[in-house]
């Protein structure tokens, strides 16, 4: 197999485990939405426990699919395959610009905080049991683990222009995030038509309590 196809090989690894992280952001994200909800969606978002287990197991995900892009020491990893696309690398024969390579390294170190606490998270709370995990609190926030995910989506964007002279697509059709805010605004238009229907029934309650009188 050519370099070429090997680094397509091994990229499209590390988009598969993007993709799975970025639908794992966009399904909590819509979790946490407060919004214009009826308080019965909020209810079920926030006191549910079907909602709050999903929202557990889509925080998981996150971490362990950050950690595969971002921890050098997993394969399919966004910091190894720019080291090797370095002039000195094994894909090296595939010229894509040094500088892009310096500058998006030099980003993902800006970000040593968020992926640390990644990491610390990954190896004490969700790939390992640790006695001590207890201690252990969620420093990064939802807009910091998207940031995250789009540097990561930035590097796949600019290597697949660079080194195959195409556009890659982000955008998701038929996906979790996309059947998850139909079902949650199903819910809410329900919600909110209970409301009228409450209010509905005391008003007509109040009426022929004053029609007796």
């Amino acid at each position: 197999m050519s370099r070429r196809n090997q680094f397509k090989t091994h990229l499209e690894k590390i988009v598969k485990i993007f993709f799975l992280g970025k639908e794992s952001y966009l399904v909590l994200r819509e979790l946490y939405k407060v919004n214009d909800c009826s308080e019965y969606l909020r209810d079920l978002k926030f006191k549910g426990s079907f909602f709050t287990l999903t929202k557990v197991n889509y925080w998981r995900i996150i971490v362990l699919q950050l950690s595969k892009l971002y921890i050098v020491r997993e394969d399919f990893n966004i910091i190894k395959i720019l080291e090797n696309c370095k002039k000195d690398g094994y894909y090296k024969s595939l010229n894509i610009s040094q500088e892009f390579i310096n500058k998006e390294l030099s980003r993902i170190t800006s970000k040593k905080k968020f992926i640390d606490d990644i990491k610390l998270q990954r190896d004490k709370i969700f790939a390992h049991e640790d006695s001590n995990n207890e201690q252990i609190v969620n420093d990064i926030t939802l807009d910091e683990t998207k940031e995250l995910l789009d540097l990561c989506q930035n590097i796949i964007f600019h290597i697949y222009s660079e080194v195959f002279d195409t556009h890659y697509e982000f955008e998701m059709g038929n996906s979790a995030h996309s059947n998850l805010k139909y079902i949650l605004q199903s819910l809410d238009e329900r919600g909110k038509q209970r409301k009228i229907e409450r209010t509905k029934f005391v008003e007509e309650l109040i009426r022929k309590s004053k029609e007796n009188k």
